[in-house]
């Protein structure tokens, strides 16, 4: 779970291998980081 600005975003990929989550994690944290430390 993710919280920005007052809004929450949840995802559930459970159908997904955890390869792919892993991946998704960490290329949401890259776009939040990118976008927050401005």
């Amino acid at each position: 779970m993710y919280c920005v600005k007052g809004r929450t975003l949840t995802y559930e990929f459970s159908r997904m291998s955890k390869v792919v989550q892993d991946e998704l994690d960490k290329a949401i944290n890259e776009v939040l980081d990118r976008n927050l430390s401005q």
